[in-house]
């Protein structure tokens, strides 16, 4: 470890990307309290493509500092965390799904995704040097991030004067709960290869395209 650097933590092209994820998260965050519905998605997918990112540069980098390269790994939950543990609760209950049944759903969903988070950190620390994964246990915690634009949509679709619609409501709280389970339930989920990568694409890119048109068609931003 060096002592001598004026700031802790390390700085790397990984580490950075992954900082800057975060960034882009809390952003969209308040951008979505604006009102600015196209601006704050554009950052969230920005969030997801910099959590897929960050590995591959991480990887590449072959970091043999032990410190720095468990650092990475800490930071990078870390971010995960904030970014779609607890970025997805906070903008759900800015929309108006807010009432104490649904704090106690998010309170839930935030703690299933502290867990997801720390076992899969134990397993990467205790990993041997070379070990590999065929897949992860349990639904990594950035699913939250394909699927909520798409939950977006339908509240921008239902929501009227009169406040949030019943059936969108009862949705919301199924997204989080089922997620929430999803991230802690021991099953394997495979890691995806290029097609399924390719369709997970091809999957946000129609949902922001669905946002687009149903603001511009309301006169949103």
């Amino acid at each position: 470890m060096n002592k001598s650097k004026p700031f802790v933590g390390h700085y790397n092209p990984a580490d950075l990307i992954t900082m800057g994820g975060l960034i882009c998260s809390v952003v969209a965050c308040f951008l979505l309290a604006q009102g600015y519905y196209i601006a704050s998605m554009s950052l969230y997918i920005l969030t997801l493509i910099a959590d897929t990112v960050d590995g591959k540069v991480a990887r590449k980098l072959k970091i043999s500092d032990p410190h720095e390269k468990s650092y990475g790994i800490q930071l990078d939950s870390l971010c995960d965390m904030v970014t779609f543990g607890f970025v997805p609760c906070v903008m759900a209950f800015m929309l108006g799904y807010n009432s104490p049944f649904d704090v106690i759903i998010y309170a839930f969903f935030a703690t299933c995704g502290v867990i997801r988070l720390a076992h899969y950190n134990t397993d990467a620390v205790l990993a041997k040097p070379g070990e590999k994964h065929s897949g992860f246990l349990g639904l990594p915690i950035p699913h939250s991030c394909l699927y909520f634009i798409l939950m977006l949509d339908i509240h921008l679709l239902t929501v009227s004067a009169d406040g949030v619609n019943g059936f969108v409501h009862w949705l919301f709280r199924l997204f989080f709960l089922g997620l929430g389970v999803a991230f802690i339930l021991r099953f394997n989920f495979p890691r995806p290869n290029k097609n399924v990568m390719m369709f997970l694409g091809i999957w946000m890119v129609a949902q922001f395209l669905a946002l687009i048109i149903i603001v511009i068609a309301k006169g949103l931003h």
